[in-house]
């Protein structure tokens, strides 16, 4: 009988453990799925954060590790996971904290100063690329908000400056405008050149007004309390011209190219309608006050106002007005030696310059031609009036010689010539120079009366 053999299936141990290894993953799987589902349920809506999330997949990695089996790739994938959490993390907190501080700021709880170091501590203790990137763009706006609010703080501070005028304070602005030139000088930033240069040149000229504005509130209070002459408000425009800066101002509307070009005009007006006025004002006073003094006084006071006038003519910035000073020197001299003119002839007539009538009348007539070539002023009327007088005093000797002689000739029958002789040395002879009867005593106007007496009577008959 024919044995028949059954076959026998065979079971290998490869495929048994392989069999069981997918039910365990697929069972693991099924597992993980569901924590995972349970997982971003609580992340998207109970709005688990990432603090959270990094901690449960921190203890996700630990149970792992401690398992006998431990998924390898799983593993590397919750690494990432928390990796990515953590930069997620980063940028979260970063966020926040930038928020609070923006908030701050604008709140004046903290100044722009203290939240650009805030973001630059941040910056420096951050090295996740991407983070610092945003931390980068957003110190670079908070500084370019540091420097609006620093322009508009100078320009407010400057505007200020302007509008008060005070001179301490325009100082402070130009001063602090000036550094931030400077700096927008180092960095080229022309735009910014050009904004500050505007704004310091607007408060150094107002700075320059408020000086300008000083000094004449100075001269206008000198005027009300001192005895100010024209020579001192000369002085004081002379002054101004020598320490005018050569910067550009402009004043009432008008631009001048230098403060010394202002100062200029204002010294060539006051000279041109004031000055001039003014002085021969006060000298002509000082003549009138002196004329009524003893005559050397009022030659004393010439000679002084000629000195004061050439001190005027060597002034700087008279160089233009020579002929002008001239012109007034001609003026002042003539009124004065004119006063001195009518001193002389009256101190003569009343026989005060010479205890004789010779030294009298030769003191008067050369005093008179002293001032004619120191002055160049025409005294010739004042000469002739005192020759006019010296020669009618000549003719009333004459007079007395003519009566003293026909005495002698009638009573002595003296001729005519043997009584005048007689007669002259018993008058007082003036034998003094005059434009007219020059070289001719008081006998010699007799002879020459006489001559011309018998001439006539010869020519009648």
């Amino acid at each position: 009988m024919a044995v028949t053999r059954q076959k026998t299936k065979k079971t290998f141990l490869g495929d048994i453990i392989k069999s069981n290894l997918n039910g365990f993953i697929q069972q693991r799987d099924a597992l993980r799925a569901e924590e995972e589902a349970t997982y971003w349920r609580k992340v998207t809506q109970e709005g688990m954060g990432y603090q959270e999330q990094i901690d449960y997949r921190e203890k996700q990695l630990e149970e792992e590790e401690d398992k006998r089996i431990s998924d390898k790739n799983f593993m590397e994938e919750v690494k990432n996971e928390i990796a990515s959490l953590k930069k997620l993390k980063r940028e979260e907190d970063y966020k926040n904290a930038y928020r609070q501080s923006v908030e701050d700021l604008n709140t004046n709880n903290i100044n722009i100063s203290q939240h650009i170091n805030f973001l630059e501590r941040t910056l420096e203790d951050t090295k996740d690329p991407t983070l610092k990137s945003q931390i980068n763009d957003n110190l670079k706006s908070a500084r370019v908000n540091q420097q609006e609010i620093r322009e508009n703080v100078l320009t407010n501070r400057a505007t200020y400056a302007e509008t008060t005028k005070s001179k301490q304070l325009l100082g402070e602005s130009i001063s602090d405008v000036q550094k931030e030139r400077n700096k927008a000088l180092l960095s080229g930033n022309e735009d910014l050149i050009s904004k500050w240069d505007s704004k310091l040149f607007s408060l150094k000229n107002t700075l320059k007004v408020e000086e300008i504005q000083d000094s004449f509130d100075v001269l206008r209070t000198r005027k009300l309390t001192e005895d100010l002459k024209s020579t001192d408000i000369l002085q004081f425009y002379n002054n101004n011209v020598a320490k005018a800066g050569n910067e550009s101002v402009i004043i009432n509307e008008t631009k001048y190219d230098t403060t010394k070009d202002f100062w200029n005009e204002n010294l060539s007006t006051y000279i041109n309608d004031e000055f001039f006025s003014l002085y021969e004002s006060e000298v002509s006073n000082k003549i009138s006050n002196a004329s009524k003094q003893l005559t050397p006084m009022l030659e004393t006071q010439l000679r002084q106002i000629n000195t004061d006038l050439d001190e005027i003519k060597a002034m700087p910035n008279m160089e233009a007005f020579q002929e002008t000073i001239e012109q007034s020197r001609t003026k002042i001299n003539s009124e004065a030696v004119t006063r001195i003119n009518n001193k002389i002839i009256k101190d003569y007539t009343n026989k005060k310059l010479g205890q004789t009538a010779t030294k009298n009348y030769e003191n008067a007539i050369n005093r008179l031609k002293e001032l004619n070539n120191k002055y160049n002023v025409d005294v010739s009327s004042g000469i002739e009036k005192i020759q006019g007088d010296m020669f009618q005093k000549k003719q009333q000797v004459a007079g007395n010689i003519e009566k003293l002689a026909q005495s002698y000739m009638e009573n002595e029958g003296l001729s005519q010539e043997e009584a005048i002789n007689k007669a002259e040395r018993f008058v007082p002879a003036l034998d003094i120079p005059t434009s007219e009867g020059a070289g001719m005593s008081s006998g010699d106007i007799v002879r020459g009366l006489a001559e011309e007496s018998q001439g006539k009577e010869e020519k009648s008959q």
